[in-house]
């Protein structure tokens, strides 16, 4: 098929559009189906007290599919990321520390703003902002395969604020160069968390 760019009036881009969609349906069907085998393997992995991480595995995967190009090979990065999320799920205790004192770090602002975007983030991950990103956030949320929204999350799993104090904040970066962190947030993992930047 051969569409040319621009052309709107003739339906090309409504049909390209219902292509992209029925890609993006078979697309997440196969993210479940793998969702699903990986948390069967993690099982697996876990009575043979192996790692998680198999890094030689990732290279057998790696050698054998020969991704096209850089492009390629970062989507199967990202694939390799989201199935470790997947693996991980299962080893995260249940009960949290909600009364534990929170975590401090110091440093420059940038590297507190890449920090809490690696904390808060993972593969699926929508992050919420109706203010404009910090450019360090950006990169550390998109490079853990987070999808950035303009707007307003009412039911965030993580809530970011830029303050002093906690309060209902799970993630402070203050301007004083502290970041404070709820314990809990460290240790938990999921996918497709919803984060609220403030």
């Amino acid at each position: 098929m051969v569409y040319f760019i621009g052309d709107v009036t003739s339906g090309s881009l409504q049909k390209l559009r219902q292509q992209i969609f029925r890609n993006t349906e078979e697309l997440l069907r196969l993210f479940d189906e793998r969702r699903k085998l990986s948390k069967s393997i993690s099982i697996i992995k876990s009575h043979a007290n192996m790692d998680i991480r198999d890094r030689e595995r990732e290279i057998f995967v790696m050698n054998n599919i020969h991704p096209a190009d850089s492009i390629q090979k970062g989507i199967l990065n990202m694939i390799f990321e989201y199935t470790i999320s997947c693996e991980t799920m299962l080893n995260v205790p249940e009960e949290s520390s909600h009364n534990s004192e929170p975590i401090v770090i110091r440093g420059p602002i940038s590297t507190l703003e890449l920090l809490a975007s690696t904390i808060s983030c993972s593969p699926g991950t929508e992050v919420y902002a109706n203010n404009e990103l910090n450019e360090k956030f950006i990169i550390g949320a998109v490079k853990k395969g987070a999808h950035i929204i303009v707007g307003n999350c009412n039911n965030a799993d993580i809530k970011i604020g830029h303050c002093e104090e906690l309060g209902t904040y799970d993630i402070v970066i203050s301007n004083n160069d502290t970041m404070k962190v709820r314990s809990e947030i460290v240790h938990s993992g999921g996918i497709g968390l919803k984060v609220q930047v403030d």
